[in-house]
């Protein structure tokens, strides 16, 4: 039976295990590191709509403070990574169909508040 590149089949086998182990690692930190940007986006999201949301109440709207609002959001945007090509690809129907499903409610309910 022939050698294999590394030695012996143990060799091949516990590199092969490493790698194995060492990948998921590395997904697992990747999936847990893009859970925690983009649920801190989201959480910004919805905190500066809901404070705007209260601003457009007010009769004497200054607009600095609502750039100071958004200014929060832009931060967190601008920390928050792109999503990854891959990702992108996997989930691209459902993400581009979520995404005019919410477009399409908000500018709907926007419609039907009169604002």
């Amino acid at each position: 039976m022939p050698l294999s590149t590394f030695g012996d089949r143990g060799t091949a086998e516990r590199l092969a295990r490493l790698f194995a182990e060492v990948f998921s690692f590395f997904a697992a930190g990747l999936f847990a590191d893009m859970w925690l940007v983009y649920a801190g986006l989201a959480k910004s999201a919805d905190r500066v709509f809901r404070n705007c949301a209260a601003l457009k109440r007010k009769a004497d709207l200054d607009a600095g403070v609502v750039y100071a609002e958004l200014a929060e959001y832009d931060c967190a945007l601008a920390a928050a990574r792109p999503i990854p090509g891959w990702l992108e690809w996997l989930l691209g129907k459902g993400l581009a169909s979520a995404w005019t499903k919410c477009s399409g409610s908000d500018a709907a309910i926007a419609g039907r508040t009169g604002s």
